[in-house]
């Protein structure tokens, strides 16, 4: 195409070839190739999706647009850069034309009249001004038709769409704008879409996170099964310190235990106490008080994986407390004297920090504290007390080993 500046545009000459293009195709090259060039043109008068075809050589733009809409009364008017597009206005009947001058006639007269009357008495012509707004309106119509369609041309990165509806009267004397159905422009941002790819981003990873907790409790269900099917028992082994009637003890004893699953175990404990041999000088002989007791034993071990870990062991049972006669190993100890002896029920709950030294091998150490009913001792010659009823409540403290298969 072929263009020459410092003229108007539609006395440029150019040359180009049409081979089947839409006729809104067409308007948007000879934009593009000239340069400010906007044409403004109502979609709804004209069918801008019709084909055309041909070759046009140093002509000018005037006779290329007739060309384009040829069959079509078209009026080009170049305002500035813009060439604005329309119908071509249709000739008004004589008729019309006379009775717009006889109606131009009365409004003269109307006017030159004095004013002596009632305003209540006056008549006007309603037609008249009826017609005078109208072609008022259509001056502000043509307006804004251009103004929007120069816009539209300018930001169609920012407008989607705008359709402005100008429609025909039927007397045809002019265009009339609706207002009822200009409908105002819609943004259309890119964001939109990013925004909904997020939203579908963010969607997706909450599933998944669903999905993945999901099948995390599946693998813990299956694990406790697993554990629950497979045997796991262990023996321990206690040495401690204690106190019996108030006074400092030791304490030994163990356990047998059967594990449901690696935390929560179930058996059997046995323990015996006793302080050291003395003087009794009611008796002149040497006298140890001492006792045993055991009952059932469950622990439970909150992380039994960790290298370091807790578990909280609790005993219930009986037992029996008994102050007796010191007698040399090689004597038989049924030769022992038994000053007095007691019954008494026991529970002792506990806390131990453990350490996996090896696959079936832990090492740890417990805190305990054993609470038993009455254990009240008596000489039975004077009925003096030889230990009070909590002779055996008291704080145990130890070393525990465990073997077995945890």
């Amino acid at each position: 195409m072929q263009a020459q500046e410092n003229q108007p545009f539609l006395d440029q000459k150019v040359t180009y070839r049409l081979e089947g293009q839409t006729i809104v195709d067409v308007l948007k090259t000879l934009e593009s190739n000239h340069e400010g060039l906007v044409f403004v043109y109502s979609s709804s008068a004209f069918d801008l999706q019709q084909k055309v075809s041909g070759g046009f050589r140093h002509v000018t733009l005037r006779v290329l647009l007739k060309e384009i809409f040829k069959g079509v009364k078209v009026d080009f008017q170049e305002k500035g850069s813009k060439v604005i597009i329309r119908p071509k206005k249709r000739d008004k009947p004589k008729g019309q034309t006379a009775a717009k001058e006889g109606s131009e006639v009365k409004k003269v007269e109307l006017r030159s009249k004095p004013r002596v009357r009632p305003v209540q008495e006056k008549k006007v012509d309603t037609t008249t001004i009826r017609g005078s707004k109208e072609v008022e309106q259509q001056s502000k119509v043509l307006v804004a038709q251009e103004e929007i369609q120069t816009a539209s041309n300018e930001s169609t990165t920012l407008v989607s769409s705008l359709d402005t509806n100008i429609h025909v009267i039927r007397n045809e004397k002019y265009l009339s704008f609706e207002k009822r159905t200009f409908s105002s422009p819609r943004l259309n941002f890119p964001e939109t879409a990013i925004d909904s790819s997020y939203l579908e981003s963010k969607k997706r990873k909450r599933t998944l996170a669903k999905e993945q907790k999901a099948l995390k409790r599946l693998q813990r269900q299956e694990e406790r099964q697993n554990e629950e099917k497979k045997f796991r028992a262990y023996a321990t082994s206690y040495t401690g310190l204690t106190q019996v009637g108030g006074k400092s003890g030791i304490q030994m004893g163990g356990s047998l235990v059967w594990l449901k699953n690696r935390r929560w175990g179930f058996g059997l404990s046995g323990y015996a106490v006793q302080r050291a041999v003395e003087n009794d000088q009611v008796l002149s002989n040497d006298y140890r008080l001492a006792g045993g007791y055991g009952g059932f034993f469950v622990e439970y071990t909150p992380r039994p994986s960790d290298k370091i870990h807790l578990s909280f062991p609790i005993l219930i049972g009986g037992g029996g407390v008994a102050y007796m006669q010191q007698v040399d190993r090689g004597l038989n100890l049924g030769n022992a004297l038994i000053e007095d002896s007691q019954a008494f029920a026991v529970i002792e709950p506990g806390v131990a920090v453990e350490a996996n030294l090896l696959k079936f091998i832990r090492v740890g150490a417990s805190l305990s504290y054993r609470y038993t009913t009455d254990t009240t001792l008596n000489y039975q010659s004077n009925s003096d007390q030889i230990a009070a009823g909590s002779a055996l409540n008291s704080l145990s403290f130890g070393v525990v080993v465990k073997l077995g298969i945890f």
